[in-house]
């Protein structure tokens, strides 16, 4: 009878360690299913020339692109966790972008192509092209935000460049059309 218990013990420690055999083995497989993720992750973010940024319920900078420590001039990502738009932009600039993600949080529709100017303290004005979603978790409850800004600096300049000169041209063809019509008033 005790031989027959200890053969019984002996199979249900022999099952065990299958199934704590069999658990590891998933556990290191999804170990390295997110090994995998986070080096995606990692090569998005310390790569993109886009500004990608992840924010928490109070727009507060979680996770953010190596491209963005550069914009801010600081020295590593991690220097902008805990902060917001405010500690970096004026209030013309980050008021809106702070109103825009609180709105996303409340109603979970995105903001997809919305072009932004960007005012900095140091008097430096740049344009940003931005898409910004909600952050949801697992359960599927929003908890923050998440988006990509594109710098258009350059094209905006020469967007307004060119409607400056369009608007000099059309002023210098009214200027010729009248001359025009004072010329013909003087000839007749």
């Amino acid at each position: 009878q005790k031989t027959e218990e200890l053969l019984a013990q002996e199979e249900e420690l022999r099952q065990n360690l299958e199934e704590m055999q069999t658990v590891q083995e998933e556990l290191q497989r999804q170990k390295e299913e997110l090994a995998k993720e986070k080096a995606l992750m990692d090569a998005l973010l310390h790569n993109a020339t886009e500004s990608i940024y992840f924010k928490d319920e109070k727009s507060r900078f979680i996770k953010a692109s190596d491209s963005m420590a550069r914009l801010f001039h600081v020295k590593s990502v991690e220097e902008l966790y805990g902060k917001t738009d405010f500690d970096f932009f004026t209030e013309e600039h980050a008021r809106p972008a702070f109103e825009d993600e609180m709105n996303i949080i409340k109603t979970g529709r995105p903001i997809i192509n919305k072009i932004e100017k960007e005012t900095h303290p140091d008097g430096r004005v740049t344009y940003v092209s931005t898409s910004k979603m909600p952050l949801y978790n697992q359960e599927g409850k929003i908890i923050g935000t998440f988006g990509i800004s594109k710098d258009i600096t350059e094209m905006k300049k020469l967007e307004m460049e060119t409607q400056q000169k369009t608007e000099e041209l059309l002023a210098q063809e009214e200027e010729l059309r009248q001359n025009l019509e004072e010329m013909q008033t003087v000839q007749e």
